[in-house]
């Protein structure tokens, strides 16, 4: 009896472990497993009907790179092919949105030197910082001068254009990250809505003046911004100042502009119950409210990185004039994804 009770634990014992040992080989070969994600831009009606013609601008998007000593050796690879991708793509524009680091900023001279300098669009590589890149006090900077070196353009709560196929400007916004952006009562978010509100203004004062001299268009304004919890705030202050313009606009008219938010942070949830399929987080997160477990006990704990986990990733409405684009992006927390592979985004506006 009792040999057989070992015997039973021993072979119990010896299947989990090879289960598990499955299952970590399977986790960390989708952490390789890079595929394009390709996105139609320009609101609801942004791709022609019957699918011909070409997009005014293609821009790429890459995310959350995550690059350390720790994480370098199965990164390289990863993201050496995301480059290639990148590249093939003919792209007017690469957008970055964060995370190019775990903690120490280090790393990004490598990251920089190594891969990201290889990037090439007609445009340039416009780029944001995320959360990873403020762990320290000095990363920010460090890590800014790391991508300047490699002939990035990185926007600190600041703005830039570019020109897409028929000359009209492609205006670029890029937001400093901050967990809080949402609470616009705190001194960092109302920063980054103080920088948004006076470029999305130019913006939308240039546009004006453009439509009264070229007639009725609209206007693709790209706004980069680490966590897809941004694109609710951005909404709502683009409203604001869409609608005090609202007398200059000829009524039925096309809109002025269209918003296009990009961003990751989340990696896709990075384990998910099946490809395409809810983040395990996202359905822990809901049972944890579900029993009222208060968030302030465990607000560092990964089911709390967003309040928008039906946003993990894809392309979703968030007003009449704004999108979010959300990205899996390239990197992961121990090498291991599940169900969700890395991506690059290929953007096509109309």
């Amino acid at each position: 009896m009792c040999t057989g009770m070992v015997t039973f634990a021993a072979g119990a014992c010896f299947v989990a472990v090879a289960a598990l040992a499955r299952l970590t080989y399977v986790m960390r070969a989708e952490a390789r497993r890079l595929v394009v994600q390709q996105w139609d831009v320009g609101g609801r009606t942004a791709r022609p009907a019957g699918g011909g013609g070409a997009p005014a601008f293609v821009a790429v998007h890459m995310t959350d790179l995550h690059y350390d000593p720790a994480t370098s050796g199965r990164m390289d690879a990863v993201l050496e092919r995301a480059v290639d991708l990148a590249n093939e793509q003919g792209a007017d524009a690469v957008f970055l949105t964060g995370d190019y680091v775990n903690v120490a900023p280090q790393p990004a001279w490598e990251l920089a030197d190594k891969h990201l300098k290889r990037l090439k669009s007609k445009c340039g590589v416009f780029a944001v910082i995320g959360n990873h890149d403020q762990k320290r006090a000095e990363s920010p900077d460090i890590v800014t001068r790391a991508l300047a070196s490699a002939g990035i353009t990185v926007l600190r709560s600041s703005s830039t254009e570019c020109l897409d196929r028929f000359g009209n400007p492609v205006h670029i916004i890029g937001l400093d990250h901050h967990f809080s952006l949402k609470n616009t009562t705190r001194p960092a978010a109302a920063a980054v809505q103080h920088a948004f509100t006076r470029d999305f203004t130019a913006v939308v004062a240039e546009e004006v003046r453009m439509r009264a001299e070229r007639g009725p268009r609209r206007a693709h304004v790209v706004v980069l911004s680490h966590s897809p919890d941004s694109a609710v705030p951005i909404a709502q202050w683009a409203d604001g100042v869409l609608a005090g313009e609202a007398d200059k606009l000829q009524a039925g008219g096309p809109p002025l502009v269209h918003l296009t938010v990009l961003a990751g942070h989340v990696h896709g949830g990075q384990f998910c119950f099946w490809e395409g399929g809810p983040p395990c987080l996202a359905v822990a997160r809901w049972l944890m409210d579900a029993v009222g477990i208060p968030r302030r006990m465990f607000v560092r704990l990964p089911v709390y990185a967003t309040d928008y986990w039906q946003w993990a990733f894809g392309q979703f409405q968030v007003s009449e004039v704004t999108d979010v684009v959300v990205s899996r992006g390239l990197g992961s927390h121990m090498g291991i994804r599940l169900s969700c592979p890395p991506d690059i985004g290929v953007l096509r506006f109309w």
